[in-house]
């Protein structure tokens, strides 16, 4: 797929961002026909004509379609001007109209349930009792008061009794398995209808990336392999006779060699004189200074 030009990125930019779009320069209509288009706000459209003149008597389409979105019963209205650069007024004329007409039958409407509202206060039936309260009130009856108001405390047994209750219908409402028959049990094995959609479109790329994947492999065997610059070795070589090694020089019959000892000199006698042994120290018995 080719890349796209440059008017085409910004075109699209532009598309994106049309609420922010109120001057094209000098730009001719027919070169932002395909971008006006998405212009949604009236308002939108009266400042760019008012920033760009040259647009104006070109966006007719635009206009005639805001006035069939806003304007009820726009065709029993003209709605065509003489001037084409006149629709902008001609849309605002309209909306105009269309407005006064909306707050006249909200009027109206008001009008009409005030009198129903009238009527029907007029025509309302008033019933009164015929019993009268001539002379003294009649005593009511003494109600006892024993000193608690309201229903009786509720103890711990009440809550464990209720809560035994709802365990105890719970169970009866669910039966455990065991309990089940297995025509029951049958008719609530669900079978699986179809493959959810996830599953499906995993298998379909697993898929179509084991068709694709194979190709690589086929592809790097057709290339030829590189020949190798070590040399073959085709036959053993044949061994070469060596000379022998030379005589190791030696003393004649008879004789031996006798080495020299080396003499010890006066600083190695005096290192090696024996040292003299230190007394080791006694607790218990202190040894005597002989007199010189």
């Amino acid at each position: 797929m080719p890349a796209l030009s440059l008017f085409e990125l910004a075109k699209k930019r532009l598309i994106k961002s049309i609420d922010l779009l109120n001057d094209v320069g000098d730009l001719p209509y027919h070169f932002l026909e395909s971008i006006l288009r998405f212009v949604q706000n009236p308002g939108q459209m009266q400042e760019l004509e008012e920033n760009c003149p040259q647009l104006r008597g070109e966006t007719g389409d635009i206009w005639l379609k805001f006035i069939k979105r806003d304007i009820p019963n726009w065709e029993q209205k003209p709605h065509e001007p003489r001037d084409p650069k006149n629709w902008g007024k001609v849309y605002r004329k309209l909306k105009k109209e269309a407005e006064e007409e909306k707050k006249a039958d909200a009027e109206a409407l008001k009008q009409q349930f005030r009198a129903i509202q009238d009527d029907r206060a007029q025509n309302k039936t008033s019933i009164f009792s015929t019993r009268t309260h001539y002379g003294e009130r009649p005593k009511q009856l003494a109600i006892p008061f024993s000193g608690r108001i309201g229903p009786p405390p509720k103890t711990g047994k009440v809550a464990l009794d209720k809560l035994r209750k709802t365990m105890f219908n719970i169970k009866v409402e669910r039966p455990k398995v065991q309990q089940l028959s297995d025509y029951v049990l049958a008719q609530r094995v669900t079978k699986i209808k179809a493959a959810p959609a996830r599953m499906v479109r995993m298998a379909e790329h697993e898929a179509s990336s084991s068709k694709v994947s194979p190709s690589a492999p086929v592809a790097r065997s057709t290339e030829p392999r590189p020949i190798p610059k070590q040399p073959v070795i085709t036959r053993r070589p044949v061994p070469q006779k060596t000379s022998p090694p030379p005589p190791r020089p030696s003393l004649p019959a008879g004789q031996q060699f006798h080495a020299p000892k080396p003499q010890p000199s006066s600083e190695s006698a005096a290192s090696t004189a024996p040292k003299r042994k230190r007394q080791d120290y006694s607790v218990f018995h202190q040894p005597k200074r002989r007199r010189m």
